[in-house]
Parts: structure tokens; sequence; C-alpha cells
């Protein structure tokens, strides 16, 4: 961890800027350091359904992070939350240029107002409180997920994340908030040294992660979401 402060400013431009300018060979090494840490996190091969996300922005690459036997799911926008859908291969952008995973059900563009198909049988498929189901044929809560990999601009030890700004994970992940709820998914921070702080400025919609992953080191968070 390159900062031994509490992050002060939330100006997101310098650390996206300096993600930004890394090479292409530094964020292979990077992404590489932070696998084996990430293979560290007790029980980290048995997480079945493990949330990622396509890397964007100069952000760690997971996608060689599985473990054998693991399911991955990348998240999809659906309204103004997140979804998550099987990680097969084929994707295509969303509007922020995001790669999202497509199913055959949802070979061409995705809107907000797209008929609806369950997901596999064996998963919560999501349903809000409306009861209504996804905008994303074949995706899932993340309620189902046993563990979500978060990406982000900064986190700090406390477990508190500063995003992109449009609360997209915040909302996906408001249910952990609620008293007695699930406990999973297990959520883990990931980011370059440069973009951890000793604590970041907690907001009341914020959902804590429970660990933050580095290409130093796995740092277990201070403010762990127990309800």
């Amino acid at each position: 961890m390159e900062q031994s402060k509490a992050m002060t400013s939330l100006d997101r431009a310098p650390l996206r800027a300096r993600r930004q300018r890394l090479s292409a060979e530094a964020q292979v090494r990077a992404s590489a350091a932070c696998r084996q840490h990430l293979q560290t996190l007790t029980g980290w091969a048995g997480f079945r359904l493990v949330g990622a996300y396509a890397a964007f922005d100069g952000e760690l690459d997971p996608s060689g992070f599985q473990a054998p036997g693991q399911r991955w799911f990348l998240p999809v926008l659906s309204g103004n939350s997140l979804l998550f859908r099987p990680d097969e291969g084929a994707s295509l952008p969303n509007k922020f240029g995001i790669m999202e995973p497509i199913t055959a059900q949802a070979s061409h563009a995705i809107t907000d107002s797209e008929a609806d198909t369950p997901g596999d049988a064996d998963l919560d498929v999501w349903t809000e409180h409306s009861g209504k189901q996804p905008s994303a044929p074949g995706a899932i809560s993340p309620s189902s997920l046993d563990l979500l990999l978060v990406p982000g601009v900064a986190f700090g030890l406390n477990g508190h994340r500063l995003g992109m700004g449009a609360g997209y994970y915040d909302r996906a992940l408001s249910f952990m908030l609620k008293p007695h709820s699930d406990p999973k998914p297990l959520l883990v921070g990931i980011c370059h040294d440069f973009q951890l702080f000793e604590s970041v400025p907690p907001q009341p919609w914020d959902v804590p992660v429970h660990f933050v992953c580095t290409p130093t080191a796995l740092y277990p968070c201070s403010d762990f979401v127990d309800g």
C-alpha cells in the first residue's frame, strides 16, 4: 500500500489518470501479482459462483483469476442497477463502453425494454421487490453469488470505496445493508496499490467490502459487513 493516510479528496481524476498511464506490460504484471494474493483468500477455490468485471479505464484485469470449478459472471446494466450474466465469451459494449456478456437469447444490443427470460433454474433470478424479471436475459441477482470482485477508483482499509460515480454497485448491493441480510456474496475490492488508502470517507449508501486485494497483498478490512 502506497498511501499511509486517509483519503481526504474525492477527486477521481488523478487516480484514474495514473492507472490509465500504466503500460500493457505493467498491467499484466500487476494483475498476475494480484491473482497470487487473491488465491490466499480462505476458501478461494470453493467459491462456486463468482462475480467479476470486464477491466476498463486501467483497472486490474481479473480475467485470469478463475479457479477450476468456479463459474464466473460479469455485470450487465439493468436500469440503474447491475445484474450478473455468465461469462461465456461473447460480449458487447454497454453505453459506457464496458464489455458485457451476451447470451444466445440476447445476441443483439441489450436494452432495458427487452422481453425477459429466466436464468438457470438452480440460481435466484433477480426479482427486485416488484416481482419483475430482469431486463437482461439469463442474468442473476448479486445475492446469488458466493463471491464478488469489485472494481473501484479508490479503496480504504476501512472497506469503503470510491467508484466511478454512477452508484451502480451501491444500488445493486444495497440489500446487504439491511438488518439480518444474507451475508453473501463476500466482497473483495480489486485495485492497484496506489489506489489503496488507510480510509475512504464513508457515505450512508456505501456497502463496504470485506477485503481489498492489490498486487502487493490481500488486506482484511476493518468495517467488515456483519449486519
